[in-house]
C-alpha cells in the first residue's frame, strides 16, 4: 500500500511537469523569422558618479560615493527586518540581492526590480504627507518595504511553473511571482511596513486611511478590482495602495494564519489565470463573497468610528469637483484666495479664487515639490516655491530648486541653480531661507542673491518639514521631525542656531503636518491627526491658547486665516476630491484644548534623537563597483522555431529550429548583452548584441547570421515562377540614442533621436542551401527623431490637449551591390488644439510627407487613410492630412477578478484622412468616419485599446467597417 501511494505522487509530479513544459514551449515558440528580444535596458547615470559595494549576508549595498553611513544603515535595516518579512511571506529560497543607493536625485523613491533582480532607492526622503511620519527615518521604512516585493519574487514552494522557469531564468521566474495585481504586491508591503514601528506605517496613518474610509461616503466602497488594480482615470491614482493594504489586513484578521502563503503558493504553481483563482484557493471563498465581506467588515467599522466623532463641523465649499485637488489656500485679500490646484481637466498650477463668486483664474501653470509648500514674499507680489528640475540628459536625476512666480503676470523666475533646496521663505529682514537635502535628512540654509546657499542650522539627523516666519516679528516657527515625533518649534531668526531652538506645540501620538501664520502674526493654524483624523487647529501666540476649528469625517487640513482673522480657508477631503472650504473662526465658541497636551515635546529627549548614533557596520570591507566585471548571466532559456507551412513541394523549407538564448546585465544596468544560438536545417545560426550606458549617446551593437523563408520570383528558361526560398542574412548594426529633456514643467518639451548604421549581406538559397543568385550587400544609415514642444495632458485627456509633436524617420542606402538602393524618409507633425478641454475632448490635426524611391522600404499602413490600408503607394512623394476628435463617454476604472479585465474608459471619435501625390502621380485617397473604443487592462499589466469604426471612401462611394486592437502597452 505505501508503494501505491508513492507511485501516485510520482505520477502527479510528472503530470505537472509535462503541463509546465507544454506551456513554456507555447510561450517560446517562434516562427523562423523571429529574433531574440533584449530584455534588459541600459540606464544612463550622471557622469562622474561612482559606486562602492558593502556586502552583507543577504544584501549587497551598492552605494554612491560619499554615502557609507547611509549604506550601513540600509544594510542594518534590511537584515534586521528580514525575519519578519519571511514570516509574512514564507520565503523558502535563500535571499541574496543587490540594493542600489543613489544620492544624485532629490526626488525620493524606491522600487524592486526583477529585470534585473535588485532594489534601487534614493537617499532623499519622501516629502509631504504620503508616508507615515512616525518612522525613525526614511531608510528604516523604504528598505523593508521593498524587501517584501523582493521576498515575494523569491517565493518558492515545491513543484510549479515558476520553479521550472527559475531553473533556466531566475529573473523571469521572479517576474512570474510578481505577475499579480499591484494592490496585492503593495498591500503586502504596506502591511509589513506598518508592523515595523509601533504606531507607524501607512496603515496607522490618518491621511492614508482617509482615502479608503471616504470610499464608503456615498456607497458600498471600492469593489475588489478597484482595491487591487491601478486606476488610470480616477483619483486617488494610488488607490491600490490603501485598497490592497486594507484587503491584506482583512484577510490576515479573518482567515487562517497562512492565507498569504496560500496566495503566493498558487501564484508559484500556476501564475497565469485571473487572480480571483488565487483568492479562492487561499480563502476557500469566491471573490464576490470576499468583496461583500470586506465591504461589510470596514463599513461597520466606519459607522462606529463616525458615530464616536460627535457633532461634525460644517462649512460650505467654495470649489468642489470630482478629481479636483486644492492645496494650501492662502488669502491674498478679503475677497481672493490663492491655491495650488490640479484636476481631471485642470492644469497643475497656481490659481486665485473669488470668494464671492467662486470664479477661478489662472496665475501660472507649474509643478511643485511633493508637499506643495509655497508662501508669499514680503510685499506679497510673488509666490515662493520649489520644484524638481529634470536633468537634460539623465532622466532619473531631478534636482530641487527655488522659484518665484509673479502674481501680476505669472512670470516664473528660478532663484537657485542645482542647489537641492526646497520650501524657500523670506524673513522680515529680507533674507531667504530654505531646506536643503542631505541624504535622508536635511538642513536649513540661506540663499544669497547669486542663488548660492550657506548652511545655517543642522543636526546629524534633522528632518525639517517647513519654515513659517511670523509676520512683523523675528520669531520663526519650524515643523521638525525628531525621531518618530513631529512637532512645532520656535527659534529667533536673528540667532538661527541649534542651541536656541525650543519646542512649542507637540502632542503624544499625534503628528503636526502643516502650519501658517495669520497676516498680523496673532494666530497660527496647523493640522494635526489627533484621534486618527486630520483636523485644523488654531493657536493664539500671545497666550498659547489652542482651539479645534474643524471636526470632520475624513480630513481637514492646510488652514489659512483671512486678513480679519474671522474666517479660515482650508482643504477638506471627500471621495475623489479635496474641496476648498471656508469656515468662520469663533474663538469664544470653538472647542479649546487643554494646553498641557500640547507640551508633550518638552517631556521627550528630542535633542538626543536628532544626534542619535545608528548601528554601524564599519568592520565590513568595501570594494569598488566595476560595472563590466559585475555583468552576469540573468537568463538562459530554450527557444523553438517552427517552419511556416507551405503546400508547394518546390518551396524551400527550414524545418524546426532549436535554440538557446542568454541575457546578461549588471545591477546598475550600465552593460547589457544578449545572445542566441540556433540549430536549424543542420546548420548553426545565431545573434549577439549589447549596449552600454556609460556614454551619453548610449551606443549599441549587434551581429547576426539568420535564415528566413521568403517568397521570391525565380526565372528559369524565361519562365517566371513564384517560389519560397531561404534568405540567409548576415547583419552587423551599430546604433546610438540620445534623449534630451528641454523643459519638464507642466508643458513639456523634449527631443529624442536615434541613429544606426546597418551592414547586411543577403544570400538566397534553395532547399539544399545552394546559392540561387549572387550575394547582395547593403550599407544603410537609419535615423529616427521626435521633437515634442509644450505638450500637456490632463489626467482624463485621451491624448494631449495642447502642444506640437514633430517626428521623422528614414533609411538611406550608402552603398549596395547587385540591388538598387532604397531610400525613404517620413516626416509627421501632430498639432493638439486646446479647445473643449473642460470635457477632456481631444482635437488632433496631423500632417505628413513621404519621399521614397521604392514602395518596399517601410510598411506604410500608418500613413494611409484609415480603412484604406490596402491601397498601393508607389515610388514618389506624398502628403498626408488628417484630423481627429476624440471624446470620453464613460470613465469606468473597474473590473473583474475571475476574468483578468479592468475596464478604464469608453470613448467615441470622428476622423478625416487624406493622402495625395505631391508629384504628377494620380494617387488621391480619402476616408471619413467615426468609431468607438474601449481601453482596458488585461492581466494587470497590459493596457489595450480596442476600436471599432465605420469609414466612408468618397472616391469609391463605399463604406467599410472594421475592428482591431490599436495598441498594446506594458
Amino acid at each position: 500500500m505505501p508503494h501505491v501511494v508513492r507511485q501516485r505522487a510520482f505520477s502527479k509530479r510528472w503530470r505537472v511537469l509535462f503541463a509546465t513544459i507544454c506551456i513554456l514551449l507555447f510561450l517560446d515558440v517562434r516562427s523562423s523569422s523571429g529574433q531574440i528580444v533584449p530584455l534588459y535596458d541600459v540606464i544612463y547615470r550622471p557622469p562622474g558618479v561612482g559606486y562602492l559595494i558593502l556586502p552583507g549576508d543577504h544584501f549587497d549595498i551598492i552605494y554612491q560615493w560619499g554615502h557609507r553611513s547611509l549604506a550601513e544603515e540600509m544594510l542594518s535595516s534590511l537584515e534586521t527586518s528580514l525575519a519578519g518579512t519571511d514570516s509574512l511571506i514564507g520565503v523558502r529560497a535563500g535571499m541574496h540581492m543587490p540594493v542600489l543607493l543613489n544620492g544624485y536625485s532629490d526626488r525620493a523613491g524606491g522600487f524592486a526590480s526583477t529585470l534585473p533582480f535588485k532594489q534601487e532607492i534614493s537617499t532623499a526622503s519622501v516629502k509631504g504627507r504620503g508616508l507615515s511620519r512616525r518612522h525613525p527615518d526614511w531608510i528604516s521604512v523604504v528598505g523593508p518595504h521593498e524587501v517584501v516585493h523582493s521576498a515575494q519574487a523569491e517565493y518558492s514552494d515545491g513543484a510549479g511553473i515558476v520553479g521550472l522557469v527559475r531553473f533556466f531564468a531566475p529573473d523571469a521566474a521572479r517576474s512570474l511571482n510578481l505577475f499579480v495585481p499591484p494592490g496585492i504586491a503593495e498591500g503586502l508591503a504596506v502591511y509589513r511596513e506598518s508592523r515595523l514601528t509601533e504606531g507607524a506605517g501607512r496603515l496607522n496613518s490618518a491621511f492614508f486611511n482617509m482615502l479608503y474610509r471616504a470610499s464608503f461616503e456615498k456607497g458600498k466602497g471600492w469593489s475588489l478590482a478597484q482595491m487591487l488594480e491601478r486606476p488610470r482615470y480616477t483619483t486617488p491614482f494610488d488607490r491600490f495602495y490603501p485598497g490592497g493594504a486594507h484587503l491584506v489586513k482583512y484577510m490576515k484578521e479573518s482567515y487562517s494564519s497562512n492565507v498569504v502563503q496560500r496566495l503566493l503558493t498558487w501564484q508559484y504553481r500556476i501564475p497565469f489565470p485571473a487572480y480571483g483563482i488565487n483568492l479562492l484557493y487561499a480563502t476557500h471563498q469566491w471573490p464576490w463573497k470576499i468583496q461583500k465581506n470586506v465591504r461589510t467588515f470596514y463599513k461597520n467599522r466606519e459607522v462606529k468610528r463616525i458615530r464616536a466623532l460627535g457633532p461634525l463641523s460644517y462649512a460650505a465649499a467654495l470649489s468642489s469637483s470630482n478629481g479636483l485637488i486644492h492645496r494650501r489656500p492662502r488669502w491674498l485679500d478679503s475677497r481672493t484666495i490663492l491655491v495650488f490646484a490640479v484636476g481631471y481637466n485642470v492644469r497643475r498650477g497656481f490659481y486665485r479664487y473669488d470668494v464671492d463668486t467662486g470664479r477661478r483664474e489662472t496665475i501660472a501653470n507649474t509643478t511643485i515639490s511633493d508637499d506643495a509648500f509655497f508662501v508669499l514674499n514680503l510685499d506679497s507680489t510673488q509666490i515662493l516655491y520649489s520644484r524638481y528640475v529634470e536633468d537634460a540628459f539623465v532622466p532619473g536625476q531631478k534636482i530641487a530648486d527655488a522659484y518665484a512666480v509673479s502674481l501680476d503676470d505669472g512670470k516664473m523666475t528660478q532663484t537657485s541653480r542645482h542647489s537641492h533646496v526646497l520650501n524657500p521663505v523670506q524673513l522680515p529682514d529680507g533674507r531667504t531661507l530654505a531646506l536643503r537635502n542631505k541624504g535622508q535628512f536635511n538642513s536649513i540654509v540661506e540663499i544669497d542673491a547669486r542663488g548660492l546657499v550657506d548652511i545655517i542650522m543642522e543636526f546629524p539627523r534633522s528632518d525639517f518639514v517647513s519654515l513659517i516666519p511670523r509676520p512683523g516679528s523675528d520669531s520663526l516657527a519650524i515643523i521638525l521631525k525628531a525621531g518618530t515625533h513631529q512637532a512645532l518649534f520656535l527659534v529667533d531668526s536673528r540667532n538661527l542656531s541649534t542651541e536656541s531652538l525650543r519646542p512649542w506645540i507637540g502632542f503624544d501620538n499625534a503628528t503636526i503636518y502643516d502650519a501658517a501664520w495669520s497676516s498680523d502674526g496673532r494666530f497660527l493654524t496647523f493640522t494635526a491627526d489627533m484621534e486618527g483624523v486630520l483636523n485644523v487647529y488654531a493657536v493664539r501666540a500671545a497666550d498659547n491658547k489652542i482651539w479645534r476649528v474643524t471636526n470632520v469625517k475624513y480630513a481637514a487640513m492646510e488652514g489659512g486665516f483671512s486678513p480679519s482673522n474671522s474666517r479660515i480657508a482650508y482643504v477638506e477631503y471627500h471621495d475623489q476630491r479635496f474641496d476648498l472650504k471656508i469656515i468662520t473662526f469663533r474663538p469664544d465658541e470653538d472647542q479649546a484644548l487643554d494646553p498641557e497636551i500640547a507640551r508633550f515635546t518638552s517631556t521627550i529627549p528630542w535633542r538626543e534623537w536628532l544626534g542619535e548614533k545608528r548601528r554601524t557596520w564599519s568592520h565590513l570591507p568595501v570594494r569598488p563597483y566595476n560595472a563590466f566585471r559585475n555583468v552576469s548571466l540573468r537568463m538562459l532559456y530554450p527557444t523553438l522555431y517552427l517552419e511556416n507551412f507551405s503546400s508547394n513541394k518546390n518551396d524551400a523549407t527550414l524545418g524546426t529550429g532549436v535554440g538557446l538564448a542568454l541575457q546578461f546585465a549588471d545591477p546598475l544596468q550600465e552593460w547589457t548583452y544578449y545572445a542566441e544560438g540556433i540549430v536549424q536545417k543542420s546548420n548553426f545560426w545565431g545573434e549577439i548584441g549589447g549596449a552600454w550606458a556609460g556614454f551619453i549617446l548610449r551606443p549599441s551593437v549587434s551581429a547576426s547570421s539568420r535564415p528566413k523563408t521568403v517568397d521570391a520570383l525565380i526565372i528559369e528558361e524565361g519562365e517566371v515562377l513564384e517560389q519560397r526560398v531561404i534568405r540567409h542574412r548576415k547583419e552587423v548594426s551599430f546604433g546610438i540614442e540620445l534623449p534630451i529633456t528641454i523643459t519638464d514643467n507642466v508643458y513639456r518639451t523634449s527631443f529624442n533621436s536615434a541613429l544606426s548604421l546597418n551592414m547586411r549581406r543577403d544570400k538566397f538559397l534553395d532547399d539544399a542551401l545552394s546559392p540561387l543568385a549572387p550575394e547582395r550587400r547593403r550599407l544603410t544609415l537609419s535615423h529616427g527623431w521626435s521633437y515634442r514642444w509644450r505638450v500637456q495632458r490632463n489626467r482624463r485627456d485621451l491624448f494631449p490637449n495642447s502642444g506640437v509633436v514633430l517626428r521623422g524617420f528614414g533609411d538611406l542606402d550608402l552603398a549596395t551591390t547587385e540591388v538598387d538602393s532604397e531610400n525613404a524618409i517620413v516626416g509627421l507633425a501632430d498639432i493638439y488644439v486646446p479647445l473643449l478641454t473642460r470635457s477632456n475632448t481631444g482635437i488632433r490635426l496631423n500632417g505628413g510627407v513621404l519621399d521614397q524611391n521604392s514602395p518596399s522600404v517601410f510598411n506604410l499602413d500608418f500613413f494611409k487613410p484609415r480603412g484604406r490600408e490596402d491601397i498601393f503607394l508607389p515610388a514618389g512623394r506624398f502628403a498626408r492630412f488628417s484630423a481627429e476628435v476624440r471624446h470620453p463617454v464613460l470613465f469606468v476604472d473597474d473590473g473583474l477578478t475571475l476574468l483578468p479585465i479592468f475596464l478604464q474608459v469608453f470613448y467615441v471619435y470622428g476622423f478625416a484622412d487624406h493622402v495625395r501625390s505631391i508629384d504628377e502621380g494620380t494617387a488621391d485617397y480619402s476616408s471619413l468616419g467615426a468609431g468607438a473604443g474601449v481601453q482596458f487592462r488585461l492581466f494587470h499589466f497590459f493596457n489595450i485599446d480596442l476600436k471599432g469604426e465605420l469609414a466612408y471612401f468618397p472616391e469609391d462611394g463605399a463604406w467599410r467597417g472594421r475592428g482591431w486592437v490599436d495598441s498594446v502597452a506594458y
